[in-house]
């Protein structure tokens, strides 16, 4: 009797560990197949969001060779990176562009703003929900009118604000900059006013840094002045299924 209950032990042991074998086996499968899924949805993502970098690096290009068409430099020094996606304004030599304390932009300042409208109206609906309105040559494939917007960004030199200036500080006069900018290049082309990205969403917005994005020392009035400038910068709408998941996230919190 002693015999077979050793028996029975040793083999309900054995069923045991046998059981636990299969049991990580199988997490280790479920594991392995989970990992090349989110491989496999990660390299995914990675290259249509590089498309995207693409399609905004074309799209400066464009904006580029217009500017060098119409001469826009000859009013203000304008500076297209393709790589952050930012078109920079700012004083050309002896013309100024904005002056210290002041958010109306200098006249040379105004027609630049104007000649780089003209050109946001012929370019940037071809990339938005608008794209009837586009004006370049051929019109972009579906997937690739993906401008989800457009930031018009003022900045100001280091110095703080007079008591005689009108605006609170820098952060209120930066502002101030990005909303002219605004409202120049939207007199000119009203279109841009209406320009939609793919989620109805009107793509042009301001944002003011104050002097917290300085391109210099600051330590010459030449230096400031041409921290005294507007920056454009392009983001490209985030792959279709990253954005819903977030969408998604937000709303189950």
């Amino acid at each position: 009797m002693r015999r077979r209950s050793s028996y029975t032990y040793e083999s309900e042991e054995g069923n045991y560990i046998l059981s636990v074998s299969d049991l990580m086996s199988g997490l280790l499968f479920i594991f392995i197949i989970t990992l090349v899924f989110f491989v496999i949805k990660y390299k995914s993502i990675n290259k249509s969001l590089a498309s995207r970098d693409q399609i905004r690096t074309e799209i400066l290009h464009t904006v580029d060779e217009k500017i060098q068409d119409m001469n826009i430099e000859k009013n203000l020094d304008v500076y297209v990176d393709t790589k952050n996606g930012i078109i920079t304004l700012r004083d050309k030599k002896d013309k100024m562009f904005f002056r210290s304390g002041m958010a109306q932009p200098e006249e040379n300042g105004i027609m630049a703003i104007e000649s780089l409208s003209d050109i946001f109206a012929g370019i940037l609906p071809c990339y938005t929900s608008q794209a009837d309105l586009c004006q370049l040559e051929m019109l972009p494939p579906l997937e690739e009118r993906t401008l989800e917007s457009v930031y018009i960004e003022g900045h100001t030199d280091i110095v703080p604000v007079g008591p005689a200036c009108k605006y609170e500080d820098n952060w209120d006069l930066s502002a101030n900059r990005a909303i002219k900018t605004y409202q120049i290049l939207t007199k000119k082309n009203s279109i841009l006013e209406d320009l939609t990205n793919q989620s109805g969403q009107k793509i042009f917005s301001v944002a003011g840094y104050a002097g917290t994005r300085s391109l210099s020392s600051g330590d010459s009035p030449k230096e400031r002045a041409l921290d005294r400038r507007i920056d454009f910068r392009l983001v490209m709408s985030p792959p279709d299924k990253l954005s819903s998941e977030i969408e998604q996230q937000f709303q189950a919190r």
